[in-house]
């Protein structure tokens, strides 16, 4: 990559390139770049998805939506905080978001994580971290995705509506739907959980 941003003049962008695309490992190799985003990157001068934009993922949006331990861990790794997983190349795709062993295989073998650290050989017990922000932007689109499913109307503005309108029946009906499917433990500190109702209703309220 020195030789490649040095001879297209985008010395400046290095740093930038080097979170997006790169944290790839072949063996015992490391700094490997993505070579069809780079590929992309190098002709739109754009740093924005190009890999994750080429399938359509279905098996990750499958595991993500189907396994609420999986979406905790992801949450985490969102927050840019590596996860001790058990982590078995040794994938079987039938039923795989019923196991999350083979979950994490997966997903450090397609290079959507990657290995940060080994716990214990073993036992297979590794640490993982999202590989770069092209995948990371894929993590949260998926998220952002199936947060809406889950919302009455595919829209948290019509919770706000709702809220603001007094139009209480229909706000608590959709609240008791955003509770119950979309919180998470994760999402609050300890003895901190009234918190979060208290941030959310800041945070739409304060958007009218």
């Amino acid at each position: 990559m020195e030789k490649v941003v040095k001879d297209f003049g985008i010395e400046e962008q290095k740093e930038n390139i080097k979170k997006w695309y790169d944290g790839y490992t072949i063996g015992k190799t490391e700094g490997i770049y993505n070579p069809w985003s780079i590929l992309n990157y190098l002709t739109d001068k754009d740093l924005v998805p190009y890999w994750v934009n080429t399938s359509s993922n279905d098996i990750i949006k499958l595991i993500l939506k189907n396994s609420t331990t999986v979406k905790e861990k992801i949450e985490r790794l969102l927050k840019d905080e590596p996860i001790e997983v058990k982590v078995d190349l040794e994938t079987v795709i039938v039923g795989i978001e019923k196991n999350e062993d083979n979950i994490w295989g997966l997903l450090v073998g397609t290079g959507y994580l990657k290995v940060t650290q080994e716990v214990d050989i073993q036992k297979k017990l590794y640490k993982v971290n999202i590989t770069n922000t092209e995948i990371k932007f894929l993590f949260e689109e998926i998220i952002d995705n199936w947060f809406k499913d889950k919302v009455i109307g595919n829209d948290l503005n019509t919770i706000l509506k709702d809220l603001i309108t007094l139009n209480l029946e229909e706000f608590e009906k959709k609240f008791i739907i955003l509770v119950e499917q979309m919180f998470s433990f994760m999402d609050v500190g300890k003895n901190t959980a009234e918190n979060f109702y208290h941030a959310f209703v800041l945070r739409y309220v304060s958007t009218d």
